[in-house]
């Protein structure tokens, strides 16, 4: 997976060569955006900034959003089990809040007003 992740890492890269942020659903996806940006000498996070979806353990590089897997498993479990004990009863729906752990991958939020954005 290694290397067709690095190589979607660059096509994108050359494709959208204007991107400020990347944030990819795999942590091994976000390693080869790093890979494909130190190719292109961009500075992470001077040049773009980069953050990843890890479950639980990271490195302090890359800015994460920890979702936290357990709860979630317990929950589902729990949530499944009082369906079964009751399968009459009202159908819940519970929201768990990603917890953003900062890294040294991103850099602080600019807010722009509506008439910096360019759209292509």
């Amino acid at each position: 997976i290694s290397d067709r992740a690095d190589k979607l890492a660059s096509d994108f890269l050359d494709m959208n060569s204007g991107a400020t942020a990347i944030i990819s659903v795999s942590y091994d996806i976000t390693q080869s955006f790093r890979k494909a940006a130190r190719a292109r000498n961009l500075a992470i996070p001077e040049d773009i900034s980069l953050a990843s979806y890890k479950p639980e353990d990271h490195d302090d590089f890359f800015t994460i959003s920890h979702y936290q897997n357990e709860k979630r498993s317990r929950l589902a479990a729990e949530l499944l089990w009082e369906k079964i004990q009751d399968p009459g009863s009202e159908i819940k729906q519970i929201t768990l809040a990603n917890i953003l752990i900062p890294g040294k991958s991103s850099a602080p939020i600019k807010i722009l007003k509506k008439t910096e954005f360019n759209v292509n």
